[in-house]
Protein backbone atom coordinates (compact mmCIF):
# COMPACT_ATOMS: atom_id res chain seq x y z
CA UNK A 1 0.00 0.00 0.00
CA UNK A 2 1.32 3.36 -0.89
CA UNK A 3 1.22 5.96 1.98
CA UNK A 4 -0.43 8.77 0.25
CA UNK A 5 1.39 11.78 2.04
CA UNK A 6 4.40 10.62 0.01
CA UNK A 7 2.81 12.61 -2.67
CA UNK A 8 1.31 15.49 -0.87
CA UNK A 9 4.79 15.91 0.77
CA UNK A 10 6.50 15.73 -2.52
CA UNK A 11 3.65 18.25 -4.10
CA UNK A 12 4.66 20.71 -1.12
CA UNK A 13 8.47 20.39 -1.75
CA UNK A 14 8.30 21.21 -5.29
CA UNK A 15 9.53 24.68 -5.25
CA UNK A 16 11.92 24.21 -2.40
CA UNK A 17 15.55 24.60 -3.83
CA UNK A 18 17.23 23.57 -0.81
CA UNK A 19 16.55 22.27 3.09
CA UNK A 20 18.92 22.59 5.79
CA UNK A 21 17.86 19.94 9.10
CA UNK A 22 19.13 21.30 12.55
CA UNK A 23 19.43 18.08 14.19
CA UNK A 24 20.89 16.32 17.35
CA UNK A 25 20.96 13.38 19.11
CA UNK A 26 20.69 14.81 22.55
CA UNK A 27 17.34 17.44 23.81
CA UNK A 28 18.43 20.61 24.89
CA UNK A 29 21.21 21.46 23.19
CA UNK A 30 19.80 24.77 21.25
CA UNK A 31 18.51 23.27 17.88
CA UNK A 32 16.05 25.68 17.62
CA UNK A 33 17.80 28.55 18.14
CA UNK A 34 20.27 27.60 16.13
CA UNK A 35 17.40 26.90 13.10
CA UNK A 36 16.07 29.81 13.91
CA UNK A 37 19.09 32.26 13.70
CA UNK A 38 20.22 30.53 10.72
CA UNK A 39 16.52 31.16 9.46
CA UNK A 40 16.55 34.90 10.20
CA UNK A 41 19.77 35.88 9.47
CA UNK A 42 19.32 34.00 5.55
CA UNK A 43 15.85 36.33 5.49
CA UNK A 44 17.56 39.28 6.50
CA UNK A 45 20.12 38.32 3.13
CA UNK A 46 17.31 38.17 0.90
CA UNK A 47 16.43 34.45 0.75
CA UNK A 48 13.02 33.11 1.26
CA UNK A 49 12.97 30.96 4.22
CA UNK A 50 10.33 29.11 6.14
CA UNK A 51 11.00 27.40 9.41
CA UNK A 52 9.39 24.21 9.98
CA UNK A 53 10.06 23.29 13.95
CA UNK A 54 9.43 19.54 14.14
CA UNK A 55 9.61 19.21 18.31
CA UNK A 56 7.01 17.12 19.56
CA UNK A 57 7.93 17.15 23.22
CA UNK A 58 8.49 21.13 23.36
CA UNK A 59 8.80 23.22 20.63
CA UNK A 60 10.45 26.61 21.20
CA UNK A 61 10.59 28.29 18.08
CA UNK A 62 7.58 30.58 18.88
CA UNK A 63 8.49 31.44 21.90
CA UNK A 64 12.09 32.61 20.45
CA UNK A 65 10.39 34.75 17.84
CA UNK A 66 8.10 36.14 20.33
CA UNK A 67 5.10 35.13 19.03
CA UNK A 68 1.98 34.92 21.62
CA UNK A 69 -1.70 33.55 21.68
CA UNK A 70 -0.93 31.32 18.61
CA UNK A 71 -2.33 27.50 19.45
CA UNK A 72 -0.94 24.75 17.10
CA UNK A 73 -3.07 23.55 14.37
CA UNK A 74 -3.29 20.37 12.32
CA UNK A 75 -4.41 19.94 8.51
CA UNK A 76 -4.64 16.23 7.73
Amino acid sequence: MVDPRASVINERLKRVGRIIAVSSGKGGVGKSLVATTLALTLARRGCKVGLFDLDFTSPSTHLIMGVKNVQPKEDK
